[in-house]
């Protein structure tokens, strides 16, 4: 091969390997523009969702709010407590703790709960605790849709005692009478299986159980013992007689009328 056949040879290489590239660089930039092309395209095809916050996620995570603007957020039914000072057919009056009084009226609908137990309307008693939840007409007339009765407590010292009752004398010189039955549960200070006969005349006492409309209370758990105090600390959270675990006293429904402890 001559020199000029030579030199041709590498000019016709050279031009191939420039045609390549460029067929390769134009291939590349085309893929380049389809693929930006396809988010775009993807993005708008979702629509925003209300219920989770401004544009899908909205702002801040969520959405405005936790759920976001028109999320799922239940309304809150309106509450009144207090302690009932009358009870009628189809209404309760209660004493709110600011001391204003507020009628609840009731239908036959509302329904009544106690100690996590479903009861009838008649549980309900002067001098007991409830919690109800219903609505309020434009008026402020409250129309109780649930009723929740507190359990009520009575402490002091036990003055005397039957095989169905404890007569209780307590720190304000008031006599309690509490009901007993075999459903009855007892702890007695330094007695592993504790019964009725276990707590004796002079005992401190504290019992809790239902309220009565005669004023006396139906225990469903006593606890008792010997040299203590007429204040007796309450059921829960850790609280005890002293040597029962020493717990803190936690106030307690009172099975009197003027909701004070007895």
């Amino acid at each position: 091969m001559t020199p000029k056949s030579r030199w041709l040879a590498y000019v016709l290489a050279g031009a191939l390997v420039m045609v390549s590239v460029a067929a390769v660089a134009y291939a590349i930039g085309v893929s380049n523009r389809s693929n930006n092309a396809a988010p775009a395209a993807q993005s708008t095809s979702i629509p925003a969702n209300p219920g989770m916050g401004q544009g899908g996620m909205g702002q801040g995570g969520m959405g405005q709010g936790g759920f976001g603007q028109g999320g799922n957020r239940g309304q809150v039914a309106p509450t009144a407590s207090g302690t009932v000072t009358a009870v009628g057919s189809s209404s309760v009056t209660i004493s709110q703790q600011s001391g204003s009084t507020r009628t609840l009226t009731l239908t036959g609908s509302t329904t009544y709960t106690m100690g996590g137990a479903t009861v009838s309307q008649s549980s309900l008693v002067v001098g007991a605790r409830i919690t109800a939840r219903g609505t309020v007409d434009s008026s402020g007339n409250f129309t109780a849709t649930a009723v929740t009765i507190q359990l009520s407590a009575v402490s002091g010292t036990v003055a005397s005692k039957t095989s169905s009752t404890i007569v209780v004398t307590t720190a304000a010189g008031k006599t309690v009478t509490v009901n007993v039955s075999s459903s009855t549960k007892y702890s007695v200070q330094g007695v592993s299986s504790a019964t009725l006969d276990s707590v004796a005349v002079g005992y401190g006492i504290q019992a809790q159980g239902t309220l009565n409309a005669d004023g006396s209370l139906t225990a469903t758990v006593i606890q008792a013992g010997p040299n203590v105090r007429q204040r007796v600390p309450s059921f829960g959270g850790g609280g005890g007689f002293p040597g029962f675990g020493g717990g803190q006293a936690s106030p307690m429904p009172s099975a009197s009328p003027s909701g004070s402890n007895l």
